[in-house]
């Protein structure tokens, strides 16, 4: 892939003219002097003297002085490139004298599609489940996806990566778990729905970890619902997707979505995770009384009998007799 010797050194950490630097470990004025000092010196082998500082928004005051220095008078043949995911705490007297390039997040299927090349160029057996799992909590970052996929490789004895492996590795809640309590949520069993949430502490999992999945559960089903691309491959899956309605599903999310805070950060985060299954599923049965407004049924029955009534008082009149004008009866029919 890379053909040239300094692309090969580069790629491999080795060329002297790239210097990465960690600003969260080397914030202050004395680092930032030296870097400005030793960009003096011209390349060694490039073109260009490269220095990468990474999480730069770490830099106390005194070192943004520094640095802000240097860019006003640039060495030539010198590149910074600073990089930051929090650009909001970088000083405008920075920003106004560098150019900015945004990186978007990679999307799911891509990274999922990168950790299926590596895995098939090494042989290693996988779960289509595992890398979407992989790829979905690496949250748009390649690095992080790599890191997670080292991490399971490590734990598995025969050179399988299986959604299992990923659920540890990651922390994340079991597909089949949140597939069961969600269809019990969807029946309104509520006493499942617990006994679910019951498992899923057992089993060592995060009641807050919990309640992030849950949301990202019912996220895919408004995806899916709506015409997007269907990551799941179970049965459940499919059976809560013709089962939820919308509504719900977004009744579901709002109540998720107040409860989060207090389960990620209360005392008694299991208690928080059993008021939040409750409210799940009751709300459904909500849901289902809402729909017919309190008194309509019994106003429907009572229209239902007057019409019997008027049938049955109709049908006994056959014939109705009246006079016309010039004193003759005629007779009128009215048929029902």
């Amino acid at each position: 892939m890379y053909h040239c010797d300094i692309c090969r050194d580069i790629t491999n950490g080795s060329l002297e003219d790239v210097i990465e630097i960690d600003a969260a470990s080397n914030n202050g004025v004395d680092e930032i002097r030296e870097i400005r000092d030793k960009s003096t010196y011209a390349p060694s082998r490039a073109t260009y003297k490269v220095y990468i500082i990474d999480e730069v928004h770490m830099l106390s005051t005194g070192a943004f002085n520094a640095l802000l220095k240097t860019l006003e008078e640039p060495t030539e043949n010198v590149v910074f490139i600073l990089a930051t995911t929090e650009l909001h705490k970088i000083p405008a007297t920075i920003l106004s004298r560098v150019q900015r390039f945004e990186f978007k997040a990679i999307k799911l299927a891509a990274i999922r599609e990168h950790l299926a090349n590596i895995l098939d160029k090494e042989e290693i057996s996988y779960e289509e489940d595992a890398l979407t799992l992989i790829a979905h909590c690496a949250e748009g970052g390649m690095r992080d996806a790599l890191s997670i996929l080292d991490q399971a490789l490590s734990l598995t004895p025969d050179n399988h990566v299986s959604l299992a492996i990923a659920e540890e590795i990651t922390g994340s809640i079991s597909m089949i778990a949140l597939d069961d309590f969600v269809a019990n949520v969807l029946a309104n069993q509520t006493s499942q729905a617990l006994a679910n949430l019951e498992t899923i502490f057992d089993s060592g999992k995060s009641m807050s970890r919990f309640a992030t999945d849950l949301l990202n559960y019912l996220r895919d089903l408004l995806v899916v619902q709506t015409g997007g691309e269907n990551t799941h491959t179970s049965q459940k899956f499919q059976e809560n997707l013709a089962t939820a309605e919308q509504n719900r599903i977004f009744t579901m999310i709002d109540l998720v979505t107040k409860a989060l805070p207090e389960i990620k950060n209360g005392v008694q985060p299991k208690i928080y995770a059993e008021m939040l299954t409750i409210q799940l599923s009751e709300a459904g049965k909500e849901i289902s009384t809402a729909q017919v407004p309190d008194g309509l049924s019994d106003e429907l029955a009572k229209l239902k009998n007057e019409i019997k009534d008027l049938k049955e008082e109709f049908s006994k009149i056959d014939k109705l007799s009246y006079f016309s004008k010039n004193g003759k009866p005629q007779k009128i029919s009215y048929w029902l």
